[in-house]
């Protein structure tokens, strides 16, 4: 199978396909393999549903006692198309709501605001305590519209996207090739495996 799909082999390894073979070997010879298309429809769906339950019962304690933070940030795909992602965190931890492409599109106030806005009602405006965005003009503007229509939530920009732009700056000043130096050990270090003798 992994030959002539090109499935990598590690697949095998993999628990849910060690469990899987593990059941069938239960049930028996008389298994019979459901075809693409149930695997693509109904079962899909059936999964579907199991694991959106589980992701709601994950944050659900979280989300009516406290609160969740709504996270977004730009990234590209595997074809390099802009995107903007959207994660829910609380204490249970991140779960994936939506991601938008966004290539051709002016990526100013408005537009990150109507699409953060979205994935606030769909983990709804009552459990959102917090917005978090990287902090370039547009996302600030677009903290202004956030919170005129959820006076409840708060915006901040992003600490680790903060502090990336103060060590970059720090990288400016007079010591910056002692930096430059750091970064050129650790990026050898991490490029080359150890040698045994």
């Amino acid at each position: 199978m992994c030959y002539s799909t090109g499935v990598s082999f590690n697949a095998v390894n993999n628990k849910l396909f060690r469990e899987m073979c593990h059941k069938i070997g239960e049930y028996g010879s008389s298994y019979q393999v459901p075809f693409d298309y149930l695997i693509r429809t109904t079962l899909l769906e059936k999964e579907y549903s199991k694991v959106s339950r589980r992701v709601d019962e994950f944050h659900s304690d979280h989300l009516t006692r406290i609160g969740g933070t709504i996270v977004s940030d730009g990234w590209s795909d595997a074809q390099r198309h802009p995107l903007l992602k959207f994660l829910l965190i609380t204490p249970s931890g991140a779960t994936y709501i939506k991601s938008e492409d966004s290539s051709g599109e002016v990526k100013d106030a408005a537009y990150v605001a109507k699409h953060m806005c979205e994935a606030i009602d769909q983990v709804g405006p009552e459990n959102v305590v917090q917005v978090i965005t990287d902090s370039a003009a547009n996302c600030k503007a677009a903290w202004t519209i956030i919170s005129a229509k959820y006076p409840k939530s708060t915006c901040s920009p992003c600490a680790a996207h903060c502090l990336h732009l103060l060590l970059e700056d720090w990288g400016k000043l007079p010591f910056a090739s002692i930096v430059a130096d750091a970064a050129g050990v650790v990026k050898f270090m991490k490029g080359h495996d150890r040698e045994r003798s």
